[in-house]
């Protein structure tokens, strides 16, 4: 890998526009970085207040070497074509300032995945593709056109590999196109910035936590209702609510429901940092969302040695695969989220945080995760 240098071309990634806009992508980028990868992040995002139609932003963060390029456009049907142009602009000034690029590493297919594609043609250069999009989900409302699928289709044909971050992405996306080699690649958490600080013992009440971003997909909604009709049979818990969305909205929807107050806390938008100690302070992590493909809060909570209760959706089977994680539901079924609220505070004891945390750190520690993706470096840029 030495001299070989790496585009991460990104349809989702943190910015000043959008903060938190696909984090778990920084998170690869950081664990490569340390590994000694020479990489460089490219992203593009609208930005409709900028006086000049493109503007490139390049910068460090944590040693990941990154240009954003924001652009603007005169009117929204020509919003694709500004897109299209502004990756073309950072790559011309990536390859000025870095030289040839050896490797493009997609992340999330749709859009940086087209660019990759026509760079491909082009110039020759290998692509591989990390998909995190839950837009290949036949559960989700929001799929994409059906006008794009042969421009899909030929993307995953050309790629050297596709590297779905759960099995089920995966057999999604081969439904498409399988005749390329596939690996599932989870992401990565940082397991010195997530860890147990004290083993977890119940104390007089059980704290459950849900983060997220209070997307509609999350069905905050669904949590909030159960933790009322929880409330009117036992009291020994409470419910946190964090996270980067409408807080103000949650709480007062969990107000017109009637929680008891001494059974509901909120917080909002956190660092990582912060979002670790939360997760230290709680003792059971809840996810009761209607589709998802790999959250990566559910793979910070088990670093954390927290069980899980989540819905059996996307690859979260994959991960909450034993009774020792924690428990599986239903999507959407209020009941039996109730009844594993209920078995949760009685049988808290059960669970072991250390067995949960080295679990995780065999599967999404930054060494795991890192390794396997440095291996399919080295597989494709041998044949080069």
């Amino acid at each position: 890998m030495k001299n070989k240098n790496i585009l991460f071309l990104c349809s989702w990634y943190p910015s000043k526009v959008q903060l938190f806009n696909g984090n778990f992508v920084f998170k690869h980028a950081r664990s490569l970085v340390k590994k000694k990868i020479n990489l460089f992040v490219l992203v593009v995002c609208e930005d409709l207040v900028l006086r000049k139609r493109f503007t490139l932003e390049e910068g460090s963060k944590e040693n990941v070497k990154e240009l954003v390029v924001y652009y603007s456009y005169p009117f929204k049907f020509l919003k694709q074509l500004y897109k299209f142009i502004a990756y073309l602009k950072g790559i011309k000034y990536i390859k000025q300032k870095q030289g040839k690029i050896d490797l493009i590493h997609v992340n999330v297919l749709i859009d940086a995945g087209f660019i990759a594609l026509l760079v491909n043609y082009i110039k020759g250069t290998p692509y591989i593709i990390t998909e995190h999009s839950s837009i290949f989900s036949p559960l989700n409302p929001k799929s994409y056109s059906k006008v794009l699928k042969p421009l899909i289709r030929k993307a995953i044909q050309r790629s050297k590999f596709i590297l779905p971050v759960s099995n089920e992405l995966g057999n999604n996306m081969k439904k498409i196109f399988s005749e390329v080699p596939y690996k599932k690649i989870p992401n990565v958490v940082n397991e010195n910035i997530f860890h147990i600080s004290n083993p977890k013992v119940k104390g007089k009440n059980l704290k459950f936590l849900h983060v997220s971003s209070f997307a509609k997909l999350k069905n905050v909604e669904g949590i909030l209702t159960v933790v009322k009709k929880l409330s009117l049979q036992r009291t020994d818990f409470s419910m946190t609510i964090a996270g980067d969305g409408d807080l103000e909205k949650i709480k007062n929807i969990a107000r017109g429901k009637g929680i008891p107050t001494n059974n509901i806390n909120f917080h909002g938008t956190m660092n990582e940092v912060e979002t670790a100690e939360i997760f230290r302070s709680h003792d059971v992590f809840v996810l009761f969302s209607d589709y998802e493909n790999l959250p990566c809060v559910l793979l910070e909570a088990q670093m954390c040695g927290m069980p899980l209760i989540a819905t059996n959706v996307g690859g979260v089977a994959e991960i909450l695969s034993s009774e020792e994680d924690g428990i599986l539901i239903k999507a959407g079924d209020e009941k039996e989220l109730l009844n594993s609220l209920n078995h949760m505070i009685d049988n808290f004891a059960k669970y072991n945080p250390f067995l949960i945390r080295e679990k995780a750190i065999q599967q999404f520690s930054e060494k795991a995760v890192t390794d396997n993706i440095i291996e399919i470096y080295r597989d494709v840029l041998s044949l080069y």
